[in-house]
Formats: C-alpha cells, structure tokens, sequence
C-alpha cells in the first residue's frame, strides 16, 4: 500500500496538527478524516529536522508520532526538551499498546498511545485541544538559586530527557521545578524555605541520591525524598536509606506522574489514612468504552483500590458514564471484565493541584460473575507485599489483543 506524502508546507498554528513518521495511505486517511472531522490542519513530516524547521515559529495544536520511525524518540525529546511546546500534547502512534508500550511511551515524554488505524481513537485524544483552545505552557523550570515559592520541588539528576520530562509533569501539577545536577547542589536546594518534596535519581553525581539525602537530613531538611533508580539499584537504596523517614522509591523505567502520586502521599499521609481502602501504583493495559458503544479504547491503569481505579487517557468519559473494562488484575493468570461508574475526570493541561495525569477515577460496581472478587482479591494480595511493585507486567488483555489493536 502506497505510503502517505508529506503535505505542503503551511503555517502551523494552535488549529493545525504535526504528525511525524511513515505512515502507509490506510493509516494516512484516518489521520486526515480525524483532524478534518475537528475541523483541526494537518501536515506530515518525515525527518526531525523538517518538523523542527517548522515548529521554529509556530507552535501546532498537538503533535502524533508514529513511534515505529526512526528518529521518533529524537522528535519527542525535541519536543520535550522545550519549555514552549510543554503545553502541546504528543501522542505516540503504535499498533503496541501494551504494558511495555505504555511505559515506554510515558518515559520518553509522550501524554497518550492510539492506535493510527481508529479513528475514535484520535478524535479521542484531540478533541480535548478544541476544548481547551490554545496550549498553554506550565511554569518555566528554573536553575540553581532564586527564591522559593509554596510550591518548589526540587529535581536533581544528570539525564536531560529524565529531568525534562520529570520537570514538566510536575509543572503541569502546578508546582515549580528546580532542576540541579549534583549532590552538593541538591542539598543546598532540599534546604532552602518553601521546597514540597526533592526527586533525586540515583546518577547525581559525584556520590549519588544517597548521599545528598543524607546531606540534607544532617543539616535539618525534612522533606519528603523520591529516590528514582534502575531496578538493580532499588533493593540496596532501601537497605541503604529504608529506615529513614518520609523517603520513598521509583523506577526510572516507570512512567514519570508515579514520582507525583508517591511525593503526595509522604507529603500528606493523613488523606491515605481517611481512604476505604489504599491507593497504590500499579500500571496495566486497560481496555474501556462507554457501556453500550460498539469499540473500545486502550488506557493505561494510574493507580487501583480494593473498589475502583484511575485509568490514564487524553480521551475520557464523562462523570456519570457507565463503563465496561478488562485488564489483568494484579499477578493474575486470567483478564476480568468488571462495570463502574465515572467519578470524575482530569482533563489535558496544566492545573494547579494536579494529583494525577489525564484520566478518569472509575467506582467498580459489577462485571462479569466472579470478576469483581477476583479483582478485589488481586488488590489485597498486592497491598500485603511490603513494597508493591510500581509496573506490571503482564500480558495484553484479549480484548486488547484482538482486531482493536491493528
């Protein structure tokens, strides 16, 4: 099948789509039938360079990159690595979306997966620009000095792409990154007023999180520590630094909103304390639609309880929707297919406050015979681990595996 042409170079503006990557005519068509339906532009690259000449002087409503080309990751750190575009959502094409996919895509910088050949997928996910207008940029990131403000958190590591995703997440939570390179400098910033809670990944040199932690306790700052580590690291930083207060572990390879989820828990335990049942990070592909419709959606599991989850996706339901979900409970062999209800909804954007990425909180109250039990067993046996795992890995939902992923 014939692949899709670049497009004549046009003026992008708030009203105007980028797509990046190869796609062939099929998938072409259903990217043009989207944007137009929303009445959006739409124009096509095929080098990083081409689409960066064009987003010199312009700013696109949304940028979709077709994860399977070379040079997509170059384009998302771009992207990402400019405090103007930290507005624009990316949306990774890809007929993967499972677990790795999911994770792989949110370590990278991008805010949702969809499937190139649906084209409610994509509406899905650009609507949510028209109704927010223009993007709009979070707080700019600031570097070593300055004052403090009431919501300074403190970002320290050496990883360009780690920070800057990490930084802009938190922006858009409507805190103020300060973003440090070493240990020396990450104690001095744990220790100035007003800092919410220090992220350190375990690279910053020369000594690592350990010893800046350390240096801050010594000098009296008792902030709330996210120690970000490989998974090699994790189990001798906790042997390390597990007796401490306030301090919690991430794996780099999570998605990054984990550090927001885990940072607001140690800084107000007592909201944990008042839930039915914890809230604990676990992340899974999840198939959802609205109960009724005729094709489901791919979202990716935020956060569970013993009676309801956040799903993450630029393209939620209403408060009040009824929706039908599979996905595979915690360490289970078998999917469930569970109903609930939409408690509420985080919409695309940065929002003061912000706990938690796009998405929507579900309340579970039915599914098929059995599948609510089994779902609330899973969740109890993974709130008896002493450290719940942060990503699951497990296979894709058959609902996922079938002719909705093509």
């Amino acid at each position: 099948m014939a692949a899709w042409q670049p497009s004549v170079s046009v003026d992008m503006d708030e009203r105007t789509v980028a797509v990046y990557g190869a796609l062939d005519a099929t998938e072409g068509g259903t990217i043009r039938a989207a944007t137009s339906f929303l009445g959006l532009g739409c124009e096509r690259f095929d080098t990083p360079a081409a689409l960066a000449a064009e987003l010199e002087g312009s700013s696109p409503a949304a940028v979709l990159v077709a994860m399977r080309s070379a040079g997509a990751v170059e384009v998302v750190a771009h992207l990402r690595g400019q405090v103007r575009f930290a507005g624009v959502p990316v949306v990774a094409l890809t007929g993967e979306r499972s677990d790795g996919a999911f994770s792989d895509g949110y370590e990278h910088g991008v805010d949702d997966l969809a499937s190139s050949r649906s084209m409610r997928a994509i509406v899905g996910r650009l609507r949510p620009v028209l109704e927010r207008g223009a993007p709009a940029a979070p707080v700019r990131a600031r570097g070593g000095g300055g004052g403090g403000s009431a919501g300074d958190v403190v970002v320290a590591g050496t990883g360009l792409r780690w920070r800057t995703v990490v930084a802009r997440m938190l922006s858009n939570a409507g805190l103020r990154p300060r973003v440090v390179g070493n240990v020396a400098d990450a104690v001095d910033a744990a220790c100035s007023p007003h800092v919410r809670f220090v992220v350190a990944c375990d690279d910053l040199p020369p000594e690592g999180a350990a010893a800046a932690l350390f240096g801050a306790r010594s000098r009296g700052a008792d902030v709330p520590w996210v120690v970000v580590a490989p998974p090699r690291r994790l189990g001798s930083l906790r042997v390390v630094l597990g007796a401490l207060p306030r301090v919690a572990f991430v794996d780099v390879h999570a998605p990054p909103d984990n550090v927001l989820f885990v940072a607001n828990d140690l800084s107000r335990p007592q909201l944990a304390e008042r839930r039915a049942s914890a809230r604990l990070l676990f992340g899974t592909a999840v198939a959802f639609r609205v109960a009724g419709s005729g094709e489901d959606d791919v979202g990716f599991t935020y956060n569970v309880a013993a009676g309801g989850m956040f799903v993450r996706t630029l393209a939620a339901p209403k408060g009040g929707d009824e929706v039908w979900l599979e996905l595979w409970p915690p360490r289970s062999e078998r999917a469930v297919r569970l109903v609930g209800a939409v408690a509420w909804s985080r919409p695309y954007g940065p929002s003061d406050g912000a706990n938690v990425p796009p998405g929507f909180g579900v309340r579970l109250t039915g599914g098929l015979p059995g599948d609510l039990e089994r779902w609330e067993a899973a969740y109890r046996a993974l709130a008896a681990q002493p450290s719940p795992a942060l990503r699951n890995v497990s296979a894709v939902p058959p609902a996922l595996a079938a002719s909705t992923i093509t």
